[in-house]
């Protein structure tokens, strides 16, 4: 008995729907619902806004395509973390452990929780803000939830996610559909309103660009979730590039023709004077039944707050297995084949952040330090081209892709610190306090006995409570 358990790993449990269903699920949250003002803020006029909205999502798939060669080069759980690792070594692994840790995916779930929570309750506070404790109770409560069904099995979570992609794609059919059959039915007014508003030259804004793109590529955000789970995938040579190839191309699909509705029915100052366009969107069109919107909305948060759980777990499980966290951490359920400590500590940080009452300056440093790093891991590629000229790569890419996709994320990350010299300088210390952190946990060798013994009665505590063992 001891000798199969000891042999105990992830289990493989993705497949190449599932998959899709994890990106799409995990991409598609409140950010086209509420990053559509930010674009056309700082384009000017919504035939640029839709022309932002293509290269957001084809550079969005420039990335994707580059990570196929590092997902089917290095199969272990972790993304950017295990590449970064293989690549850079410990320390620069160790402080993209701290980071996403503590910023990156607390910050990630605990916005994603507090907007499901804001949703739900505008069915109960439509003409008024609902308390804060409120809404924050039941933000908590939803991460709680979801973490415990990541706690229960990988093939539930899986087909929760694509349940709720479904539904959240049935949302946006309905924008859709109902943006065409405005245009239908108003055929000649709608062209006037192309020509004369989409393109209108005068109010085109080309200085604010840069922080278009920021905005949009937002909305993409969580695109190399799937890399965060090779380990659980069935033939991840064949199942991941085929998800990320039908899933990004299929999701930038989607905001296209959901925007075009959106400017269809409203006019760039409703949308611009909205906080939410979406609810804006139903509520001149939808009247009655305009209450459906933030309902499916809140669906749709539900489902990417889902998978954010999922694969924050995972590359917290890989670092720790490599001995950049506590080796509690570092535990695999014997049930379940979940790292249940993981999902632990990402649910408990995350419930912890709800008690922040500005997130604004977290989620910067989160975006901020999340590109860095993603910067960072991409350029292994080249590394491992140096490296390992003749290792097996079931995808090789043309490396003017990575080049391109590198000048973009350098491209934001200096936008970033010309916009918000604070918020990045603060972020940067955060990086850089690691490094302390890394030389006394990781080459300290010689710590005092009761530090060693008490992390191992830490583990063992953890391996008889959840009932967990550490992989071979």
């Amino acid at each position: 008995m001891a000798k199969k358990i000891s042999t105990i790993n992830l289990k493989k449990e993705i497949n190449f729907f599932t998959g899709c269903a994890i990106i799409i699920g995990n991409i598609i949250g409140s950010g086209i619902f509420i990053v559509s003002k930010g674009v056309l803020e700082h384009s000017g006029t919504p035939g640029v806004t839709l022309i932002v909205w293509f290269l957001s999502g084809l550079l969005t798939l420039c990335g994707a395509y580059c990570y196929t060669e590092l997902g089917t080069l290095i199969q272990t759980s972790g993304g950017d973390y295990a590449y970064i690792n293989e690549s850079y070594g410990r320390l620069l692994a160790f402080l993209y452990t701290i980071t996403i840790v503590f910023v990156v995916f607390p910050c990630i779930t605990a916005v994603s929780g507090i907007t499901v929570s804001s949703y739900i309750l505008h069915l109960f506070y439509e003409d008024c803000q609902a308390p804060l404790y409120l809404e924050r109770i039941i933000a908590g409560l939803t991460i709680c939830l979801l973490t415990v069904l990541n706690l229960y099995n990988v093939r539930l979570v899986s087909k929760i996610q694509a349940a709720f992609t479904i539904t959240k794609i049935f949302a946006l059919v309905i924008i859709i559909f109902l943006g065409l059959y405005s245009c239908l039915s108003r055929s000649e007014f709608v062209k006037h309103k192309i020509l004369n508003e989409w393109f209108d030259v005068k109010k085109m804004n080309l200085n604010g660009i840069g922080m278009a793109f920021y905005n949009g590529l937002f909305a993409y955000s969580g695109w190399n979730c799937l890399n965060f789970l090779t380990e659980e995938m069935k033939e991840p040579q064949k199942n991941l590039p085929r998800a990320l190839i039908v899933a990004i191309p299929s999701i930038t699909l989607i905001y296209l023709i959901t925007n075009i509705s959106y400017f269809l029915v409203l006019s760039p100052n409703e949308v611009l004077s909205s906080e939410t366009v979406a609810l804006t969107f139903s509520k001149k069109i939808m009247a009655q039944y305009a209450w459906l919107t933030p309902l499916f909305i809140a669906f749709s948060t539900f489902g990417s707050l889902s998978g954010c759980i999922l694969g924050a777990s995972r590359a917290y499980y890989a670092s720790a297995r490599d001995g950049n966290l506590p080796q509690c951490f570092a535990l695999i359920c014997i049930k379940n084949y979940t790292p249940i400590t993981c999902i632990i500590l990402q649910g408990l940080v995350s419930t912890l952040l709800l008690l922040v009452r500005d997130l604004n300056s977290l989620i910067l440093y989160g975006v901020f330090t999340e590109t860095l790093f993603i910067a960072i891991s991409l350029s292994s590629i080249f590394y491992f081209r140096y490296t390992r000229p003749d290792a097996n790569r079931p995808i090789k890419v043309n490396l003017i892709f990575p080049v391109l996709f590198l000048i973009v994320c350098l491209f934001l990350l200096v936008l970033t610190l010309y916009q918000f010299p604070n918020e990045v300088f603060f972020g940067l210390l955060l990086v850089i306090s690691g490094v302390p952190i890394y030389y006394l946990t990781i080459v300290w060798k010689k710590k005092p006995k009761f530090l060693e013994k008490t992390s191992d009665q830490v583990t063992i505590f953890a391996q008889k409570i959840f009932l967990c063992i550490k992989e071979d």
